[in-house]
């Protein structure tokens, strides 16, 4: 039987699944009609998918920092005050506001918030008042969420350090051998005891950025961190000797605020004065301590004394790994070193009693004496501005100047065992022959006296950072 014109009504619509056979059951019409229903239902698969891909989220929220502008100049202590705008095709869920270093470390408390909305404009003030802040640039960090995606903006702000200050004078006796007694002058010029330890004395060294007193013991006291503000212990590091000598042999706290300190086995450490974590190691020649120490750029400079003879020799480390690099006998009683410049450094000792001060090159260790003081052995010295150091004689106090190669004598006539210098003030403190005195190098003037009973052992400067 042939086929015949079938006349479609549009409003007829079929869904007898019985009419939608297979295709050899079906006659054109029916197979047409099959073909729509898959084109159909295609098209919507696709429409249905494109709509999910277009409402996926991407992105994070727009953020617009309002205040402060670019190279805003914040004088410390003080506040940050910040405004941003944030928006977003979702709900905002949460927001971070930071203010951090070079380093990407936070150098004040971060702000937050929760939004809850899709646009939101967030003031917060960030409270700025840490005195070991440097000037410099510091950048403004805004993070915001909306619980799926994150996004950052940034803004470069300028920071005025706090101006130095001095907070407080340290004076360190023994009244027995196996006593240290610190005595405390304050910025008001009051002197006070400050704090009591149960053990023998070797030397001390300070760091005002972490502000950590450490004294170090001899034959059996420990290294003992004090807290500079509180006088509280911070940390302890055990004596572990058993030679009947000095076991702390040698310390200091260099520029790059890393304590160093030398012991008589043979060995040379650096740790962080805020803790005590150990971060640099180093070995004297073998039968030889370590009697004076100083950090100098990238290479720490050491005095080391022969066991048992009167050899001394001058040894340099690489700071970033400790490694011997260089080294050579010295005939001199070694008793302070500074760094003059990038490629010098000043050596300050005595040789048959005579004062002597040599000055040299870091690399090519090329030494040359531009001065001596002859039958005035030097018992101390402190860097001052520019090329100049106070030093300290038993007979007093001396300017000396290395661009004019020229000493001053400057103060009373008065003993000059421990020399430090302050130059939020310009003036030279002073301890020797049982008393501490505040001298101005200019006019000479004894400023202040304080009377100390014990033997003096060290005096050291806290200053705000």
């Amino acid at each position: 039987m042939g086929w015949r014109s079938v006349q479609h009504d549009p409003t007829i619509v079929i869904v007898n699944k019985s009419l939608c056979g297979s295709a050899a059951q079906a006659g054109p019409y029916f197979r047409l009609m099959r073909y729509q229903q898959c084109l159909m239902a295609l098209l919507c698969g696709s429409l249905l998918l494109g709509a999910c891909k277009k409402d996926t989220d991407t992105s994070g929220p727009h953020i617009e920092i309002l205040a402060p502008s670019a190279g805003f100049v914040l004088q410390l202590p003080g506040q940050l005050a910040v405004s941003v705008r944030i928006h977003d095709d979702h709900i905002v869920e949460s927001a971070t506001i930071s203010l951090l270093n070079g380093n990407g470390i936070p150098v004040a408390p971060s702000a937050t918030a929760t939004p809850g909305s899709s646009m939101a404009v967030i003031d917060r003030t960030l409270t700025v008042t840490s005195e070991l802040l440097l000037s410099g640039e510091y950048t403004l960090v805004v993070r915001a969420s909306d619980g799926t995606n994150e996004s950052q903006a940034f803004q470069p702000i300028q920071l005025i350090e706090v101006p130095l200050r001095l907070r407080a004078a340290f004076v360190i006796t023994i009244p027995t051998p196996s006593t240290v007694r610190i005595q405390r002058i304050d910025s008001t010029g009051s002197i006070s005891d400050w704090a009591m330890l149960s053990q023998d004395f070797s030397n001390a060294a300070i760091s005002s950025r972490d502000r950590r007193l450490l004294v170090a013991g001899g034959v059996s006291g420990p290294i003992t961190a004090l807290d500079a503000v509180t006088s509280s212990n911070a940390w302890q590091l055990p004596n572990t000797n058993g030679l009947g000598v000095p076991y702390f042999t040698a310390m200091a706290i260099g520029a790059d605020d890393i304590a160093y300190s030398a012991t008589n086995d043979d060995y040379i450490r650096g740790r962080r004065p805020m803790d005590g974590s150990q971060i640099f190691t180093a070995q004297t020649l073998t039968g030889f301590r370590a009697s004076l120490l100083h950090a100098h750029h990238n290479v720490l400079f050491t005095v080391q004394r022969e066991t048992g003879s009167s050899l001394v020799t001058m040894q340099t480390y690489s700071l970033s790994s400790g490694v011997l690099l260089d080294g050579d006998l010295l005939d001199l009683e070694v008793v302070a070193m500074a760094s003059r410049d990038a490629d010098h450094v000043l050596v300050f000792g005595n040789r048959s009693g005579d004062g002597v001060i040599q000055d040299r090159h870091v690399t090519s260790g090329s030494v040359w004496e531009p001065i001596d003081f002859p039958g005035t052995p030097i018992q101390a010295m402190a860097p001052m501005t520019g090329d100049q150091y106070a030093l300290g004689f038993a007979d007093g106090l001396r300017r000396y100047d290395f661009s004019t190669n020229s000493a001053t004598p400057f103060g009373p006539a008065a003993d000059a065992s421990f020399v430090q210098y302050d130059p939020v003030s310009g003036h030279c403190w002073v301890a020797g022959d049982g008393q501490v005195q505040v001298v101005d190098p200019g006019s000479g003037m004894v400023l202040s006296t304080y009377p100390v009973a014990d033997p003096i052992q060290e005096l050291l400067l806290l200053f705000n950072r």
